[in-house]
């Protein structure tokens, strides 16, 4: 794929997998960025990838290396595989995609949104530490410390999603349980254990 004069494309790896973005002239509104593919952890079944780079843009946090995101002129990829249709939750037989292990997190606070027992009346949610709280009106724990990694749920409140994959998994299945659910009515789909 050989970008135009007028195009702007992006490579973002991180962590969980690299993300290809383009920007796109919209009809009466600013250019905007467009995911066009997505992959996964399967970074290591791509078999090339070839980039023309333009520009390189580092993401450091505390002297850690949190993503690098290439401007390109060009790139040709081959054999790569997504996993977006593969990946995600089932609660109660609804699947909810998820992308990255907070997501498995995210959605099921959602998930219990959308059904009506997380209100703005169940919070903080505190799922039996000391200092941190799981879910607040506001990205504050107990000690009144910020969110390391907060999310805002579709009620407004806020999630703290800053957990490893079975850390997550295993909030969300105590997420239910506080809420009087099965935690066995979650099954996490697609994710390399």
């Amino acid at each position: 794929m050989v970008k135009s004069e007028r195009d702007e494309i992006e490579l973002i790896f991180t962590r969980e997998g690299m993300t290809i973005r383009k920007k796109v002239a919209m009809p009466f509104k600013k250019e905007t960025w467009v995911e066009e593919l997505v992959y996964y952890d399967n970074l290591r079944d791509m078999d090339r990838i070839e980039i023309l780079i333009d520009k390189v843009e580092p993401k450091i946090e505390k002297g850690i290396l949190k993503s690098l995101r290439f401007h390109v002129a060009e790139y040709t990829t081959h054999h790569l595989k997504t996993q977006l249709q593969d990946k995600g939750i089932k609660i109660k037989k609804e699947f909810r995609a998820c992308r990255f292990s907070k997501d498995i997190l995210i959605e099921t606070a959602n998930w219990l949104v959308d059904m009506g027992y997380l209100t703005g009346n169940d919070i903080p949610v505190d799922l039996g530490g000391t200092k941190r709280y799981l879910i607040n009106s506001q990205p504050k724990h107990r000690n009144n410390e910020n969110f390391r990694a907060p999310h805002r749920l579709k009620n407004g409140l806020y999630i703290e999603t800053h957990y490893s994959h079975n850390s997550c998994v295993q909030y969300a299945r105590r997420l239910l349980k506080h809420f009087n659910l099965d935690e066995e009515d979650l099954e996490v789909i697609g994710f390399k254990k």
